[in-house]
């Protein structure tokens, strides 16, 4: 009868279990020395080895003759339990049972001795799963539970165990297995099954397992039904992913801001039937690389990434091509894309779409990381041009040009876009004050550029934003104090700065041209 690759090669002693050495050994010494704990909690991602290293506690407990704190695999105690015939050691899955009817069970049974073991091991995988009412089942049996139980509580989401459930217990944390010790086992089992496996091929199915071994596994087993050698290529055509030099032509053509060439390879990768879900999760964990590049630099390891030695130089070259502010906000992008095409039945490509196009263009989002993609743009191209004053704006401009502009400073003038307080009246310096502060800090002078100055009763400046961000940005104290202190520069009688959130308005039935979106149209590297 055929037997699955990961069971077939699943550890039967704590010496067999790969990346997990902070748990085994401690498990080893208990057996050792005969101190072991009635009741044990493991917790990690799946396929780590948690269920692996419960079975193996049960069989290393009853193990007659254990050898170092492994179980000998000999013993009549030890066959039993790894042929699954024993009746001392259960197994329950919470998430299918997980009724306080199935505690009560339990607690009936183990008042009663082992029938055939030492000890009678109960092991409850997807604890998590169960409900507050067979959680408090538990708590008393847990506590005090009779001479010769066990239980092992293995779960993948420990947040969601009660913290009386939590004190009880002996807890360990399983982590995620290294890449290399994937492919190592890997390359294992390939020349165990007779199979040839590429470096290459053994590295990807290690990184798409995101530090599961069981996963790792399962992808071998697929990819192993395809004839010859197994290939990258043949990993990522059975898997549906991209190769890694697809991301990095989409980066740089996001940097180009080629727009037919994205959505020319977007849509080759999806008549290729990739997994558009896979895709975004790819660029995602890309742009992480990128960011974690751009931000470190040289300080950092290549063991922080699933790359190859050249797969990390082309990572350097492409990190270069951007800002951070500019890379946060492809995450930010792409983590929204990445819910909506999970969520998304059908019209999973016109999600991805939308993100690369968003990526494309930060005008479109109006989102705190757009924004702030666009101010460092503005900052690195164009470092004095996010703010105009009137002279300038016709000194640069042709004779033909002139007239609008002038025309365009009466509106400024006349029509406000946010709205005006009844008793306040505009200032007339504004944006010279906002050009002033842009030499001190050109990022806060951007929010300054989109706001409007009213001179209220009592020497009061009030300046009127158009949105929630804009007002926490500009309500910093240190912020407050630099622009009274630049006022009283144009106006000695200025004695405080108050920050407000007003609508934007129209007046004489023209829509007002200095608003947010005239600062985004004049400055186009946004």
């Amino acid at each position: 009868m055929y037997q699955a690759l990961y069971r077939k090669y699943r550890p039967v002693t704590f010496d067999d279990v790969y990346g997990q050495e902070h748990i085994t050994d401690v498990l080893k010494q208990e057996i050792k020395t005969d101190s072991i704990h009635h009741a044990y909690l493991f917790s990690g991602s799946r396929g780590t080895g948690k269920t692996t290293c419960a079975k193996i506690l049960a069989k290393a407990a009853n193990c007659e003759q254990p050898k170092d704190g492994n179980p000998c695999g000999e013993c009549a105690a030890c066959r039993s339990i790894e042929s699954g015939q024993m009746t001392d050691v259960i197994e329950m899955d919470a998430a299918s049972n997980n009724g306080v009817d199935y505690i009560r069970e339990i607690k009936e049974d183990v008042v009663y001795s082992p029938a055939s073991l030492q000890y009678r091991v109960y092991i409850l995988d997807e604890v998590h799963m169960l409900s507050e009412q067979a959680f408090n089942a538990l708590l008393k049996t847990l506590e005090e539970p009779p001479k010769g139980v066990i239980f092992i509580l293995a779960t993948t989401e420990i947040h969601k165990i009660p913290a009386t459930v939590l004190s009880r217990c002996l807890r360990f944390e399983f982590r995620r297995i290294p890449t290399e010790i994937i492919a190592k086992r890997l390359a294992y089992i390939a020349a165990r099954e007779g199979l040839t496996l590429e470096n290459d091929a053994a590295f990807l199915m290690a990184s798409l397992a995101k530090g599961g071994m069981r996963d790792a596994i399962s992808t071998f087993e697929m990819c192993s039904a395809h004839q010859g050698a197994i290939t990258a290529q043949t990993v990522r055509s059975v898997m549906g992913v991209s190769d890694r030099s697809d991301l990095e032509k989409v980066m740089r053509a996001v940097h180009q801001e080629d727009c037919a060439a994205i959505f020319s390879m977007l849509q080759d990768l999806y008549y290729a039937s990739k997994d558009m879900e896979i895709f975004v999760e790819e660029l995602l964990s890309y742009n992480r690389d990128l960011l974690l590049i751009k931000a470190c630099g040289h300080k950092l390891s290549i063991d922080l990434f699933d790359l190859s030695a050249d797969e990390f130089e082309k990572a350097v070259q492409v990190a270069g091509l951007f800002d951070e502010e500019k890379l946060l906000y492809f995450i930010h992008v792409l983590e929204e894309a990445y819910m909506q095409v999970g969520r998304a039945k059908t019209a999973k490509r016109l999600f991805v779409e939308t993100a690369l196009m968003q990526m494309l263009r930060p005008a479109l989002q109006a989102s705190p990381s757009a924004l702030l993609a666009r101010i460092a743009a503005l900052e690195k191209g164009t470092p004095h041009k996010a703010v105009y004053t009137a002279a300038e704006e016709k000194s640069q401009a042709s004779e033909i040009e002139k007239p609008k502009i002038e025309e365009k400073e009466t509106k400024m003038k006349s029509s406000p876009s946010v709205g005006e307080p009844a008793a306040g009246k505009a200032v007339t310096y504004w944006r010279d004050l906002v050009e002033k502060y842009g030499h001190m800090d050109m990022g806060t002078a951007t929010f300054l550029g989109r706001a409007r100055a009213y001179r209220q009763a009592g020497g009061v400046l009030c300046v009127a934003v158009a949105d929630s961000f804009s007002e926490m940005i500009l309500k910093k104290e240190d912020i407050i104090e630099k622009i009274c202190s630049l006022a009283r520069e144009f106006d000695a009688e200025i004695t405080s700065v108050q920050i407000e959130v007003r609508k934007k308005t129209t007046t004489a039935g023209n829509e007002d041209e200095q608003g947010i979106d005239l600062f985004i149209s004049d400055n186009k590297e946004g």
